[in-house]
């Protein structure tokens, strides 16, 4: 579906010279009609959400994604080396990050003596200083 020509990326002054499409589970969604064009596809919980997304893909020649919802960034981390093997740019981290930055105590472990933070208690004492992570 096509919105007016008002379109961010009509108006935004940039020099961009391509399409800016977004997606949402709901039609409501005021995202959708701030882009060029929208797809409503399935919930990212839904297997067939994916499928959907590689239709989009091929019915509007994506390049690159931008995941900007904490409902689909799983699905599209999953799928990220897949959809990189297609040519398509994935914006954001690959799974194994973000299992990582997830889980609070393997962040740390994995970031300990890169920059100051505090250790996080697995089972915190009684009596424990904060901050406790």
């Amino acid at each position: 579906m096509e919105p007016p020509p008002s379109a961010p990326s009509r108006r935004c002054g940039w020099g961009f010279d391509g399409r800016i499409v977004s997606t949402d589970a709901e039609r409501l969604s005021a995202g959708l009609y701030l882009a060029d064009a929208f797809r409503v596809v399935p919930r990212a919980k839904d297997p067939a959400f994916y499928p959907a997304v590689l239709r989009l893909i091929e019915d509007e020649h994506i390049g690159i994604i931008f995941p900007t919802s904490g409902f689909d960034i799983y699905e599209f981390a999953r799928h990220k080396r897949d959809l990189e093997a297609m040519g398509v740019v994935v914006a954001m981290s690959d799974a194994d990050a973000m299992a990582t930055c997830e889980n609070k105590w393997q962040f740390y472990l994995k970031t300990q003596g890169v920059f100051p933070c505090p250790k996080p208690a697995v089972t915190p004492k009684p009596g424990t200083g904060f901050p406790v992570l």
